[in-house]
């Protein structure tokens, strides 16, 4: 199959597309950074800004579109998130219709199930929180919007929301929590060491794209959970990490009362006196360390087939020796 690769120089998009080349499929990846361009004899990297007009030629006889290109961060402008999540979802969805696309997977994000407050096996068909938590999470709702509007119009589409991507090469959650224990501190806001979460290793989230790459008609036009389907306390899961690592574990105890008012004073210096500079911490991030949320994957586990192929200590121990191999 001939596919088309969004966000291919970031973190799961790279992987997507050498996993794909691997299964012999022929890839045209795309990306903004060349210098990160996946290697593979399978893939012809293209350098592309999706907010851009898009050349014809990009979609010459591609079959599949598998669109992991994002802005994902817990803060910035609403003008970027519009026009990385939504504008350029837009665009491709155009392309899409107008060279029929046989399949075309978005890779969305379940931060929009997201309320300050537990929610546990959360299922697709549940309803959503009337406001979204914060930018990433309102523009991936969007886009999802234009996504099941196009599939009215013919879009063959399917939706995969995964939960927390880890693994080798991880350039966002792994980091961001490093960086935190190692210059700030891991907030224990809670007695026991959790909250509750679901996490999903990056090779398990292209098991689900190509599952949704070849799965029945029936599965077009839905959304589906993804997760490694073992939920874990966050705080243990972080400690047993760093102790891998050979760091020193830095948790300190807070209130989460205190904390989210902190955070929330946070936001309105960065935003409105620092000029949008991302704070240490914000609510949203507050909540991840205190709020439980998990997934129910029961609907992809039926409709696609999808089983994780790596467990959740398989997961842990590549990504551990993926780290260090890095930093040496």
């Amino acid at each position: 199959m001939k596919i088309l690769v969004t966000g291919a120089t970031g973190f799961l998009g790279s992987r997507a597309a050498i996993l794909l080349a691997e299964d012999g499929h022929e890839i045209t990846a795309v990306g903004r950074n060349l210098s990160k361009a996946p290697k593979h004899a399978s893939i012809r990297f293209i350098q592309t800004d999706l907010t851009q007009e898009l050349p014809e030629d990009l979609f010459k006889d591609i079959e599949a579109i598998v669109h992991c290109a994002a802005l994902s961060s817990p803060w910035g402008r609403y003008e970027e998130f519009y026009r990385m999540n939504v504008f350029a979802t837009e665009q491709l969805i155009e392309h899409s219709l107008k060279h029929q696309i046989k399949r075309f997977v978005y890779i969305s994000s379940p931060s929009i199930y997201f309320e300050f407050k537990d929610k546990e096996s959360i299922k697709e068909c549940d309803p959503l929180p009337s406001k979204r938590v914060n930018f990433y999470a309102e523009t991936k709702y969007l886009a999802e919007l234009k996504i099941f509007k196009a599939y009215e119009k013919g879009l063959p589409a399917i939706i995969l929301r995964p939960r927390a991507i880890f693994g080798p090469k991880d350039t966002a959650l792994l980091p961001r929590v490093i960086k935190a224990n190692n210059t700030k501190f891991i907030p224990k806001m809670r007695e026991d060491d959790g909250p509750l979460c679901d996490l999903t290793y990056v090779d398990n989230v292209v098991h689900a794209i190509k599952l949704a790459l070849i799965s029945k008609d029936t599965c077009i036009g839905q959304a589906y959970n993804i997760t490694n389907a073992e939920p874990v306390y966050l705080l243990e899961t972080i400690q047993n990490l760093t102790k891998e690592l050979g760091l020193k574990y830095n948790a300190k105890k807070i209130p989460y009362g205190l904390a989210f008012a902190y955070a929330a004073a946070l936001e309105l210096i960065y935003r409105f006196v620092l000029k949008g500079k991302e704070p240490a911490f914000t609510k949203y991030s507050i909540s991840l360390f205190y709020n439980n949320q998990t997934l129910d994957i029961t609907k992809a586990e039926k409709e696609l087939g999808y089983v994780p192929p790596i467990d959740m200590k398989e997961g842990f121990s590549k990504t551990v020796r993926g780290w260090n191999s890095e930093q040496n």
